[in-house]
């Protein structure tokens, strides 16, 4: 192995390239060739296993489920019970579904001519119109008609929808060997394709790899030319021959040659040296002259030599007032200055501070208050720049510039600004206070100002409406309409007074009343000042005004019904009563028709004293006088009782009375006020029964969490939709026609809402129709044992 890399380095740097890269290059085409034969191949052993398995497969169970939804229309059709009926239609969707499944998966699958597949779905679909006109059959109940058809027509359906799967079939049994066959020679030729495409990429490769090796080694041959020259010093024994050595050798010698010029470059440093020195002496003339341009500055200028001023310009002693420059050197910089600065901070710590930073940054630019001689204070802008940073000797060049004319303008400008930010906020503050929304728009409709009640209506922060229209806020509509009234208003300047709608997202609808007028400046740019009112809560105000009155108008109505019909109720029986008594002082009257009389009486007296209970029940209701008495009772036995009641009222009608009852007698205890559940119970079953002509009544109870669910369901005439909440309403007795047309006062719905939720449940209706109606009220679950019920006894 040593051996080979020992061979392998004397090779020349593009010998090396070549092998290499040409050798990656046939790895990876040799690999991808095998990914590729392996991917096609696996790929074609897919496509013709899935074909006969996927396709039959699909067949099988299409064939299986036309078969089952023929089975089972059948019974579907001949069928009586809701039950079984709900049952089998419920197996013929899912065998349908089954069926419009495999179709699918073979329209996916299949590889045979696609109209194959098109004509079997359109034959299926036939099947399937024919299956729902019988469906459609039975459920107007036409059932001759749709066995009939069933008969006649649905084998023939069948056998279509067979005869197509079978033609599907016998292409995925006969045909597949032909398909594979054709397959493997597609393939074949892909491969013959393929090897040609593998002979041009390898000589594609052979080429780029010497080109690529090329590019690489040009440029150290033409490195090595170019330091050819070089190849002269007095360790070169002979001119070499470039062609015969290798890179590495080449390089070796350049290195050396590289030695003997830096050597060379040394010698040339002592020259420089001696140039050096005599431009220094040139620099001290110039020195001179700087001196000279030192003086004459206007500005104060000043050299400062381990923190302390060893000159200046007579500038200086000007702007300090002193006499002489003798008064100013040698002394440090907070000497000539208060001792603190107006932050507060020592001058003597700042100064150092100052002149440190200078020295490691380069420069420092700052404001400074020096102090003159007769004691005054001002201001300065000081420039430090770093001469020599050496140690014991920092020499920094220093520029003072008086700005105390330009103090005072910064502080007239900041004066100016202080009141200005003083009306503005000021101003700020009026607006903000202000409590309807106020607003500023330029042209461009973006918000210049708001106020805190405008920010609060958007429910937005202040920073997140400056600047934008807010048009993605708002409904299309309305941005719309705010935009023609603002366009309108920067027009023609008048004022506009509008009532409007705001919809905002997630919220409420709101109504506004906006008053919008133009300002312009005196640059001739238009704004648009509005004020915004929210009074949402005042139209709902109005709203619920116009709905009470509504209401009380309506309860006006339907008191005077009430009365009309309370007049006609009670006249009616006490007709009765005093009509049939006059007529029990006939003596001549026999005694069959005395005691009829005698029980019409009866019966008239029980109905007015049914009423003036009725009328007495919502009194005690509306005034909170009608108290519920909690006590141990069985459950089981109210229920009994209410069904004995009214079993004797309905021997006369061709009605039935059906009771359900979810707890076992021995532990159905519950406490409760019976006689109110009893009421609730016999309000509900007498409507139910006064509706319901031929059929059956439905009640009892059942157990849901911690409440007892009482229910009444009838087969009768039913309730509107419409009347489903006011029913409960008193007075109300619904708009249907056979309820206007009953006997009763209107009270009965409305006394038993009142007392089920006395007795802290709900009542609602369940179901409506014009063919029947469910009540459910509740009542809390409270638990008792039958120790509580017998002692109570």
């Amino acid at each position: 192995m040593g051996k080979l890399i020992s061979q392998v380095k004397k090779l020349r740097f593009q010998a090396r390239i070549n092998i290499a890269f040409s050798f990656l290059l046939f790895t990876t085409l040799l690999g991808g060739y095998a990914l590729y034969i392996m991917n096609n191949s696996n790929n074609n052993k897919e496509q013709f296993y899935n074909h006969p398995l996927v396709v039959n497969r699909a067949i099988n169970q299409l064939k299986g489920s036309v078969i089952n939804i023929n089975h089972w229309l059948g019974h579907y059709v001949t069928e009586e019970t809701n039950e079984e009926i709900y049952r089998l239609g419920k197996i013929i969707i899912f065998n349908d579904s089954i069926a419009l499944n495999s179709i699918e998966t073979i329209e996916s699958h299949y590889l045979g001519n696609p109209s194959d597949v098109d004509s079997l779905k359109i034959t299926y679909q036939d099947f399937r119109n024919f299956d729902e006109h019988i469906l459609f059959l039975k459920q107007k109940n036409d059932i001759p008609q749709a066995q009939d058809l069933l008969n006649q027509l649905h084998e023939s359906k069948i056998n279509n929808v067979l005869s197509k799967a079978e033609i599907i079939s016998n292409f995925t049994q006969y045909k597949a060997q032909e398909f594979f066959g054709n397959v493997l020679k597609r393939e074949n030729e892909r491969i013959h394709y393929f090897w040609i495409i593998i002979a041009f990429f390898i000589l594609l490769a052979l080429f780029l790899t010497y080109y690529v090796s090329r590019s690489i080694t040009k440029p150290i041959k033409k490195f090595v030319n170019d330091l050819q020259p070089l190849y002269k010093s007095e360790n070169v024994v002979e001119i070499i021959n470039l062609k015969k050595i290798n890179e590495e050798e080449i390089l070796t010698i350049t290195a050396n040659e590289l030695k003997t010029a830096y050597q060379r470059l040394d010698d040339f440093k002592l020259k420089l040296e001696k140039k050096v020195k005599e431009r220094t002496r040139a620099f001290k003339e110039s020195e001179a002259k700087f001196k000279l341009l030192f003086e004459k500055s206007n500005d104060a200028l000043l050299i400062i030599k381990n923190e302390t001023f060893i000159d200046c310009n007579d500038a200086t002693v000007t702007m300090l007032g002193y006499k002489s420059k003798k008064e100013i050197l040698h002394k440090h910089p907070s000497e000539l200055s208060p001792k603190k600065q107006p932050n507060g901070q020592d001058s003597y710590e700042l100064a150092i501070e100052k002149m440190h930073r200078a020295m490691k940054e380069g420069s420092q630019r700052f404001e400074w208050i020096h102090r003159k001689a007769n004691g005054d204070d001002f201001p300065v802008e000081v420039l430090l720049t770093a001469i020599v940073n050496k140690p014991n000797e920092e020499i920094i060049y220093c520029v003072w510039r008086d700005i105390t004319e330009r103090k005072k303008k910064d502080l007239e400008i900041l004066e100016a600004k202080n009141k200005a930010e003083q009306s503005w906020n000021y101003l700020e503050n009026i607006v903000n206070n202000i409590g309807d929304a106020v607003l500023v728009k330029d042209e461009e409709n973006r918000f210049e100002l708001v106020n805190n009640a405008f920010c609060n209506m958007l429910k937005l922060e202040r920073q997140h409406i400056i600047g934008k229209t807010l048009a993605e806020n708002v409904a299309p509509e309305e941005q719309e309409f705010f935009l023609k009234i603002d366009k309108q208003v920067l027009t023609t300047g008048e004022e506009s007074i509008n009532e409007e709608t705001l919809t905002l997202k997630g919220e409420d609808i709101k109504t506004i009343l906006t008053r919008k007028t133009r300002y312009v400046d005196k640059d001739g740019n238009k704004f648009i000042i509005g004020v915004i009112r929210d009074f949402t809560e005042r139209k709902k105000m109005e709203l619920e005004l116009i709905k009470a009155k509504e209401r009380a108008e309506e309860s006006e109505q339907l008191k005077s019904a009430f009365l009309a019909n309370m007049s006609h109720e009670i006249r009616t029986p006490m007709n009765a009563i005093l009509g049939f008594s006059d007529l029990l002082n006939d003596n001549e009257l026999d005694q069959e028709k005395r005691s009829e009389f005698i029980k019409l009486i009866n019966e008239a007296g029980n109905r007015l004293l049914q009423i003036i209970s009725d009328v007495v029940d919502v009194s005690k209701i509306n005034s909170n006088q009608l108290l519920i008495e909690l006590d141990t009772h069985n459950l089981n036995e109210i229920i009994d009782n209410v069904y004995l009641q009214f079993s004797i009222q309905i021997k006369s009608k061709e009605v039935h009375l059906e009771i359900s009852k979810a707890l076992d007698d021995t532990l159905c205890y519950i406490k409760t006020d019976k006689t109110r559940v009893f009421q609730v119970l016999s309000n509900l079953i007498e409507n139910a029964l006064k509706f319901t002509h031929k059929g059956f009544v439905h009640f009892g109870y059942t157990i849901e969490d911690n409440m007892i669910a009482f229910f009444v369901e009838d087969t009768g005439t039913g309730i509107l939709e419409k009347d489903k909440e006011s029913i409960f309403q008193r007075f109300n007795q619904g708009s249907h026609e056979y309820t206007k047309a009953s006997k009763g006062n209107g009270l009965g719905l409305a006394i038993a809402k009142g007392l089920v939720e006395l007795l802290g449940g709900s009542i609602w209706i369940e179901k409506t129709s014009l063919a029947g109606t469910k009540f459910v009220f509740t009542i809390p679950y409270v638990k008792a044992d039958k120790e509580q019920f017998t002692n109570q006894l």
